[in-house]
C-alpha cells in the first residue's frame, strides 16, 4: 500500500515520500537503501497512515494460513514460511503477497538491500565472523530448514525470508494479540536513527519522542508522526528498532555485545 494510496482515502494530499536513501555515488546507506521523508511540514502526532490489521502478518495468522497451527518452532519461522509461501504466489498466503513483492529479495536479478548484511557476507565466505556472528548465521540457517518444510520454497529463497524477517519484524502486540513478532506493509519502511543520518537539531530530542508512534483505529493500524518534535519538509522519519547499547550501565564489554547484536540483527551501528 503506498503513502499516497493510504493519504487518498481521506481525501487529502500525501504527507510522506518513500524514496531511496543511497547516496549520488551509489554507495548504501548502510541501513537497506531506503527511508520515508516527510513530503510536506507536519506536526507532532498527525496522522501519516493506516494499515488494515488485515494486511499485517502474524505468526496466529501464519499458522492458519500455512496449515500449520501445530509447529512448535519459534514463530519467526512462521512469519517467514507464510511471507516466502506469498512471494512464490501460494493461495493460502495472497493477502500478504502484496507485501512480499514490494520486499528486495535478492533473487533473480532483483533489487538487493541486505547484500552487505554481515550475516549474508559471513554466508558466502567473506568475512570471518566471531562467535556472536557466527551463532545468527547458524540460527538463520536451522530457520531457513524448517521455512522449507513450512513453505514450498528453496533453501535459499527460505534464508532471505528469514533474513527479512529478522531485519523487518517488530512487536505490535501493544495493539492486538498475536502480534509479536509481526511484519506490517510501510510500517517497516522507516529507518532507525544513527548518530551519522539524525539531524543536529534532532539530536537533543528524548528518544521517546523521537521516532514515529504506531497505534490502531478500529481495524486499522495507524502510523502517526513523533510526538517530541514537529516535522519539516524534507526531513527523513524514523522508528525506533532496539537500544544497542543506548542508556545501558555494566561493563564496556556488555555494551559492546549489545552493539554488535544490533549490527547483526539489522545490519547497521546506530553510532
Amino acid at each position: 500500500m503506498s503513502t499516497a494510496a493510504c493519504a487518498a482515502a481521506r481525501g487529502g494530499a500525501a504527507p510522506l515520500r518513500a524514496q531511496s536513501s543511497v547516496g549520488e555515488a551509489g554507495g548504501p546507506d548502510g541501513r537497506g537503501g531506503r527511508g520515508v521523508y516527510a513530503a510536506r511540514d507536519l506536526r507532532r502526532n498527525d496522522e501519516l497512515a493506516r494499515v488494515p490489521f488485515d494486511s499485517v502478518l502474524g505468526a496466529e495468522a501464519a499458522a492458519e494460513a500455512l496449515g500449520a497451527r501445530d509447529f512448535a518452532g519459534p514463530p519467526q519461522c512462521l512469519l517467514a514460511g507464510a511471507l516466502a509461501a506469498a512471494y512464490v504466489g501460494e493461495e493460502s498466503c495472497e493477502r500478504w503477497r502484496p507485501h512480499a513483492l514490494s520486499l528486495d529479495w535478492g533473487l533473480a536479478g532483483e533489487r538487493d538491500s541486505l547484500r552487505d548484511h554481515p550475516v549474508e557476507r559471513c554466508r558466502r565466505g567473506e568475512i570471518e565472523g566471531d562467535g556472536l556472528l557466527k551463532d545468527t548465521l547458524r540460527q538463520l540457517t536451522e530457520a531457513a530448514g524448517r521455512v522449507s518444510r513450512l513453505a514450498p520454497v528453496d533453501d535459499d529463497l527460505a534464508f532471505r525470508a528469514c533474513l527479512l524477517v529478522l531485519t523487518r519484524a517488530f512487536d505490535l502486540s501493544h495493539l492486538r494479540d498475536g502480534l509479536n513478532p509481526a511484519l506490517a506493509p510501510f510500517a517497516d519502511l522507516f529507518n532507525h536513527p544513527s548518530s551519522t543520518t539524525l539531524p543536529e537539531r534532532l539530536q537533543g530530542v528524548p528518544v521517546s519522542g523521537l521516532a514515529v508512534q504506531s497505534t490502531s483505529d478500529g481495524d486499522d493500524l495507524v502510523v502517526r508522526a513523533p510526538r517530541g518534535y514537529d516535522p519539516r519538509c524534507g526531513d527523513e522519519l524514523y522508528n525506533w528498532y532496539g537500544n544497542a547499547g543506548y542508556g545501558k550501565t555494566g561493563s564496556v564489554e556488555e555494551w559492546r555485545e549489545a552493539e554488535d547484536k544490533f549490527y547483526y540483527q539489522y545490519g547497521f551501528r546506530m553510532w
